[in-house]
């Protein structure tokens, strides 16, 4: 059986585009031993954070910014050998961690802050029970009560 494409995941990191930013979980980062940072490209990801998925992720080039430094709660990574990822094979999957912060990036790579379109972004946190709210916002609807 082949998986039928409407059930395919289309919002995985890999297909991100270029100066654009979302959210993932955590532990789509990992760690090796010398302290490179790499993201599993074959997680899906959010346009908005909520739950879990608190990580905020911005693609560039040369790979990704991760804004560790913009979590709401405390996070740390522990140094490993090899990625704890179920199902995933090394040669694939992982883009490269260049920077921490879009500030770090653009003085890095001489890449002007203006790339990115940090006006459409959201730093909003999206709690479960708010969803039906935020939901009504997007569509427009108001409640008739």
């Amino acid at each position: 059986m082949q998986l039928p494409e409407k059930f395919e995941k289309k919002d995985i990191l890999e297909n991100l585009s270029d100066y654009t930013s979302c959210y993932t979980v955590p532990w789509a980062m990992w760690v090796d031993n010398k302290g490179e940072c790499y993201l599993n490209e074959t997680y899906p990801f959010d346009h908005a954070p909520w739950w879990t998925v608190q990580l905020k992720i911005t693609k560039v080039p040369e790979g990704y910014i991760v804004h560790v430094d913009e979590m709401k709660w405390n996070y740390a990574r522990s140094k490993q050998e090899e990625p704890s990822f179920i199902g995933v094979g090394l040669e694939k999957c992982y883009g490269k961690v260049v920077a921490s912060s879009i500030d770090e990036y653009c003085k890095g790579y001489s890449v002007s802050p203006k790339k990115f379109n940090i006006d459409n972004q959201t730093s909003e946190v999206v709690k479960p029970k708010n969803i039906i709210q935020q939901i009504i916002k997007v569509i427009g609807r108001t409640n008739p009560n």
